[in-house]
């Protein structure tokens, strides 16, 4: 089976077998084609809520930055992983990953805490993918971010509080503004965590203040129409119909629907 020491690396293939090792006891892994398409990954990221490569990029980079805890095991990552992800009793965690409670809440939490200290959303990994030749222009503005306003369902507080309403499920939830890069879909702004409905204009709100500080003079954003600053922002559709090429056309609407979901 695989042991691999906290102190190495790991790739995303690597995690890929380790996943599978973990829990479905497969001895010989490594005889597992490959594909990132199939159903396999699908099934990892139903089981730990996120891809192989996510797992490679935070175990790595708790490596670079020696933080990893003595004994720890690439095992104990999955463990935080997965408790994120189903959120289940302790006696259910302990019965998928057949270790004890004590040590599966030992393991679990420590490397929850890492994963939550962890520094990986940076804003200028919005200029990934930019070749620098101009190709996400709008009328000589540079383009780099896709921003919207996203809602996160949580369980009803009680007492019941309409502050917590949200508009988008009729369920109480907690309102966040997610920046994405619009080249590689990566996640390069995050703000917010409050309640929907004491910021039903988040937009305002957060990004006037905060998001407009950070850009450069003269860079525009991706947004919808609630964010009424032609200075900073700009709707796609407008910028979407500058576009000539029909495939450049279709990837960026791709890129700002998925800053919706």
């Amino acid at each position: 089976k695989i042991e691999i020491l906290y102190i190495l690396r790991m790739s995303d293939l690597d995690f890929y077998y380790a996943g599978y090792e973990f829990f479905y006891n497969i001895t010989e892994s490594h005889s597992i084609k490959f594909n990132t398409q199939n159903s396999r990954i699908r099934r990892f990221r139903g089981l730990f809520g996120c891809s192989p490569s996510a797992c490679s990029i935070i175990w790595n980079k708790l490596s670079a930055e020696n933080l990893h805890p003595v004994d720890s095991k690439y095992k104990h990552l999955l463990y935080a992983l997965l408790f994120l992800k189903v959120y289940g009793t302790e006696h259910t965690h302990k019965c998928i990953c057949k270790a004890d409670e004590k040590t599966f809440r030992k393991w679990c939490w420590r490397y929850v805490q890492l994963i939550a200290d962890l520094e990986i959303i940076n804003f200028k990994d919005r200029f990934i993918g930019s070749t620098g030749d101009h190709e996400h222009d709008f009328n000589g503005h540079s383009i780099y971010v896709s921003l919207d306003g996203v809602d996160f369902m949580i369980e009803e507080p009680i007492p019941f509080d309409p502050k917590w309403y949200s508009h988008k499920f009729k369920a109480a939830g907690l309102r966040y503004e997610v920046g994405l890069n619009i080249r590689t879909g990566d996640i390069v702004w995050v703000h917010g965590g409050v309640p929907c409905g004491d910021f039903p204009d988040l937009k305002l709100a957060i990004a006037r203040q905060l998001y407009i500080k950070q850009v450069l003079p003269g860079e525009l954003t991706l947004t919808d129409d609630g964010y009424k600053d032609e200075t900073y922002f700009v709707y796609p559709q407008k910028y979407i119909s500058t576009i000539q090429n029909l495939s450049e056309k279709n990837y960026v609407k791709t890129r700002n629907d998925k800053s919706k979901n």
